[in-house]
């Protein structure tokens, strides 16, 4: 079950809640944790943690005051007493009016009516002497009482120290945090500022400070695991810290909209995601004046780090002026500056998310754009094993027992318009909630659209009006197989289908997928498969591809090609058969059973010369058997079938590092570039280039998933 989520506001996290959710900034708090306890001297070193908008300033502050509370850290309890200023202080601008904000918290927090009388009657005190003064008496006494010393916890330190406080003022404030050991200042900005970085300014060297930069692909996995409850296994981590920029507040939303789903469904709705939340981004930008806001929403529809020039061609106004907005926006901490070389800057938007939103809201190239890089991320990234091919396949033969007709759930999966589909199913549910074929096709309607919770709540619900339908319950497994930590509840989901219709074939395949891939079981996945050979029909064709498989990985070569000559009689030497099988020997990577690989993949291409699919494995065998003049030949064919090559991303991805492996990655690029799969393999060809050591341009989402590309050739170099 996915926790409450608070995107904005964690202060409205419980005690428990916000322990439990704290997934990100660990070291951090370790690093305040060992200030806080080093500070027992006459004089305290202050902090400063620096952040953009979204990175966690707060809920990390939050989360060092439950260190400090009577459930937290003995030793720090006993040491400090906390007290938060609200998140902006528009009414502190003097130095009485700082240490008298500081009581007014203290009334709060202790809720003793005489602190509450102190605050008023300060608060009728004109002399600003006089109320620094007292107010600073005041709050020095509440320590004493306490025998604590006080941690002042101030966010937008920026806004209040570099905007609001006058010098003066500021040198006041720093003479009594520098000798005063009872008062300890930790502040959150949203980058550094003036009054912390001139020389002359008060508040120079006062600060230790603690910059948050952008979670790690460990702590994404972490932060993810922790609010969505859905492992990323394998690659899938480096998808969501690419798009949210390693921002936990971006994570948070995308975590959010992956409740009941998982991040296949989030990358397949992307679109939704922004839809959802289209307040959030635009209440943000429009809170910006005019002028800045103009300026924004140009460097934002440019998609990556600009100049001024550049931001201000297409904000058609002066450069100057446009200069002098940016900076502006950087103070507000929307924008981030980036050294370019020679002593010259450029800009991009600090929350790259919104780059995205503003770029989807255009119908048109921005658009398009970025759903190609959506679509290919989730290809390379979060790809799905054969398991979802198989069950697909599973509807459309004719084994399948299920207590309603497949002319049903073919119609269904073919359904175009998947949100009509949803209200139409969610109707039928209103007017017979007890309806096992509408609470399956909900289930998988939900599968389709990534919702894997409520897929299997479906999927369950259909179980209760009808507990002996096999067909639901391979459903289920399925939804139970793609969450590695229900593996065992999807094998018995399967073997109690397969105890109801032993005849049905895909069951035994499903069963032995299960038990090579996710146990290593491979004697009992054997069996299976073999099983599902027996029984024949359209799956046992793919039960001895995959039977093949198994043999060639645990050293029987021998009889994986008895096996695979059984398959080619049975099925009379299809094209399909003649593919799968070449694919199968290509996958293993053994040199010994290339050349018959490439003998049944030229088979399979002269029966069906147009299959996209066919093409590629035979370009593939062609390459890693080192005839890549006759492998690129075939290149343009398949890369005109764009669904084909969104299907398959990541082996259209592999196969191209290899002949870039090869020395061939500017030949590569130039053939990608003239096919009309262009647009949907921007990240490769961007790596291609950078393999080639080309100069390139381009959105910096796609600039990182180009680094991981030519992380993999690098990788396949040196082996």
């Amino acid at each position: 079950m996915s926790k409450r989520i608070f995107k904005h506001n964690p202060a409205f996290f419980s005690s428990q809640e916000l322990v439990s959710t704290f997934a990100a900034r660990k070291g951090e708090l370790a690093l305040l944790v060992q200030r806080l306890k080093e500070n027992t001297t006459n004089t305290n070193q202050h902090v400063l943690v620096i952040g953009q908008r979204g990175s966690g300033k707060t809920m990390l502050v939050l989360r060092l005051m439950h260190e400090l509370s009577p459930v937290g850290d003995p030793e720090l309890e006993a040491l400090w007493y906390p007290l938060r200023f609200a998140e902006e202080s528009y009414a502190v601008a003097t130095p009485g009016e700082f240490w008298l904000e500081a009581l007014g918290w203290v009334a709060v927090h202790t809720g003793e009516p005489k602190w509450d009388d102190v605050v008023a009657e300060l608060r009728r005190e004109r002399d600003e002497q006089r109320l620094a003064d007292g107010a600073l008496a005041r709050l020095l006494q509440f320590s004493s009482e306490r025998k604590k010393r006080l941690l002042l916890i101030v966010e937008n330190l920026n806004m209040l120290f570099g905007q609001q406080l006058s010098r003066d003022a500021a040198w006041i404030i720093r003479k009594t945090l520098m000798h005063e050991p009872r008062i300890m200042l930790l502040g959150t900005a949203i980058a550094r500022f003036e009054a912390i970085e001139n020389a002359g300014d008060a508040f120079f060297d006062l600060f230790t400070t603690i910059e948050l930069r952008p979670l790690a692909l460990d702590e994404c996995r972490d932060f993810w695991r922790v609010l969505a409850n859905e492992d990323l296994a394998g690659r899938r981590a480096r998808a969501v810290q690419i798009l949210t920029g390693g921002n936990p507040r971006m994570l948070a939303i995308l975590a959010s909209f992956a409740a009941n789903r998982n991040l296949v469904g989030c990358l397949d709705d992307f679109e939704r995601l922004m839809d959802d939340n289209t307040e959030y981004f635009k209440s943000n930008v429009e809170s910006l004046p005019p002028q800045e806001r103009k300026v924004f929403v140009s460097l934002a529809g440019l998609w990556g780090r600009s100049t001024a020039r550049q931001t201000a061609a297409l904000a058609r106004l002066d450069v100057n002026k446009t200069s002098a907005i940016l900076d502006r926006l950087v103070d507000k901490g929307v924008v981030s500056v980036v050294p370019c070389g020679r002593g010259k800057n450029a800009y991009e938007v600090s929350e790259r998310i919104y780059c995205l939103f503003q770029l989807l809201r255009q119908r048109g190239e921005g658009h398009a754009r970025v759903l190609a890089l959506v679509r290919f991320m989730r290809s390379y990234y979060a790809s799905r094993d054969l398991c979802k091919l198989a069950a697909s396949l599973a509807r459309e033969a004719s084994d399948l027992p299920f207590g309603f007709t497949q002319d049903h759930w073919l119609l269904m999966l073919k359904l175009g318009n998947l949100e009509d589909a949803e209200r139409a199913i969610q109707g039928a549910l209103n007017r017979a909630p007890d309806d096992a074929f509408a609470q399956a096709l909900f289930g998988t309607l939900c599968q389709r659209l990534g919702r894997s919770v409520e897929a299997e709540q479906a999927y369950r619900a259909a179980l209760v009006c009808a507990p002996d339908d096999a067909g639901i319950l391979f459903e289920l497994g399925r939804v139970l197989y793609e969450n590695p930590n229900r593996l065992d509840e999807a094998e018995e989901a399967y073997r109690r289908a397969i105890e109801l219709h032993p005849e049905v074939p895909s069951g035994w395949v499903l069963l032995g997928k299960l038990l090579h891939e996710k146990f290593g079981r491979d004697h009992e996945a054997e069996e299976a498969l073999r099983k599902a050979i027996g029984l024949g029909g359209p799956w046992s064709e793919y039960a001895c591809t995959m039977l093949c498989g198994l043999l060639l990985g645990t050293g029987n070569g021998a009889a994986a090609m008895t096996e695979a000559e059984k398959c080619l009689e049975s099925t009379a030497r299809s094209a399909r058969s003649l593919n799968g099988l070449a694919w199968t020997w290509f996958k293993q990577g053994r040199p010994d059973g290339l050349e018959q690989a490439e003998s049944w993949a030229e088979e399979a291409v002269r029966d069906a010369p147009d299959d996209a699919d066919f093409l590629h494995t035979l370009a593939a065998i062609r390459g890693a058997r080192g005839r890549w003049t006759a492998s690129l030949g075939l290149v343009p064919r398949f890369l005109s079938n764009k669904e084909m090559v969104e299907r398959v991303t990541e082996d259209v991805v592999k196969f191209f590092v290899s002949a870039a492996a090869a020395g061939l990655a500017p030949n590569c690029a130039e053939i990608i570039e003239a096919s009309p799969s262009a647009a949907a393999l921007k990240p490769l060809v961007v790596a291609l280039r950078m393999i080639a050591g080309h100069e390139v341009s381009a959105p910096p989402e796609v600039i990182e998933v180009a680094n991981d590309i030519v992380d993999d050739y690098r990788a396949l170099v040196e082996r």
